[in-house]
């Protein structure tokens, strides 16, 4: 079904750049939305958004349910700062357990001294 909806999108515009956003949108969300034809547009960013919102949420829930894509947000937010901090409640994956904001190597001897501050 995906794979006739994307032969019909892909039939009323050119160019290969269009040609693989539009696959690779309808491989990672699952489906092919008229908004994806405008990938500036303030509409799709905001679709997209949703839908990789709604699979974190569908992702970290206790339930296992199947997804409909695999488009997920990365579970972070940045405060005015610019300081980035794991969302509220997930500091740790749901799966695999892994730091969500990572960790940074005190160890510097791998890093060049010169412009360097912590």
């Amino acid at each position: 079904m995906v794979l006739l909806r994307f032969h019909h999108a892909l039939s009323g515009r050119g160019g290969g750049g269009y040609g693989y956003r539009m696959s690779l949108w309808a491989e990672h969300t699952g489906v092919l939305e008229e908004c994806f034809k405008q990938p500036e547009s303030l509409e799709c960013v905001r679709r997209l958004r949703s839908m990789s919102e709604l699979n974190w949420r569908q992702y970290a829930a206790d339930d296992v349910t199947e997804m409909k894509g695999h488009l997920l947000m990365y579970p972070v937010e940045v405060d005015r700062t610019v300081k980035v901090k794991p969302l509220h409640g997930y500091d740790t994956f749901p799966d695999a357990g892994g730091n969500i904001t990572g960790t940074f190597p005190l160890d510097l001897k791998n890093f060049p001294q010169k412009n360097f501050t912590v």
